[in-house]
């Protein structure tokens, strides 16, 4: 069992702030992601994991659908041949995960936290042709 210095105590209206915010900084560069396919079938997966977190974050049930679109669209990214459409699809990914933030102190959870704010800093960065103070 985890020491008390080991954990960090959520409340539910905390957990929701954190996937707020990481929805907030997915949202911003879903079009950085929309952009990159052009002539394509548009794809959902992005958008979706987004909106679940926005939907979580204003008082939805935390479910299997939203992991799942959290899933869905680190495959997105997985599936973009634009690098800067991937991290966007990652900010994406890392939003929808943020409602599954344990309290267990460690590096992985601070992905739930600031992964989404991360990947859409360098999707912005890689779309402005690798500027790097372009995301402030």
């Amino acid at each position: 069992m985890p020491s008390e210095s080991e954990t960090i105590e959520l409340s539910d209206d905390e957990l929701r702030d954190i996937a707020g915010y990481a929805a907030a900084c997915a949202d911003r560069v879903l079009p950085v992601f929309e952009r990159s396919l052009r002539n394509l079938p548009a794809d959902p997966r992005p958008r979706d994991a987004v909106d679940a977190a926005y939907a979580f974050a204003a008082g939805e049930r935390r479910t299997g659908a939203l992991r799942q679109t959290a899933w869905a669209a680190y495959r997105a990214a997985q599936d973009a041949s634009v690098p800067a459409a991937a991290d966007a699809a990652r900010a994406a990914s890392h939003a929808a995960a943020a409602a599954y933030l344990h309290p267990k102190a460690s590096a992985h959870q601070v992905k739930h936290i600031l992964g989404a704010a991360a990947h859409a800093a360098r999707a912005e960065e890689l779309a402005s042709g690798d500027r790097p103070r372009v995301a402030t």
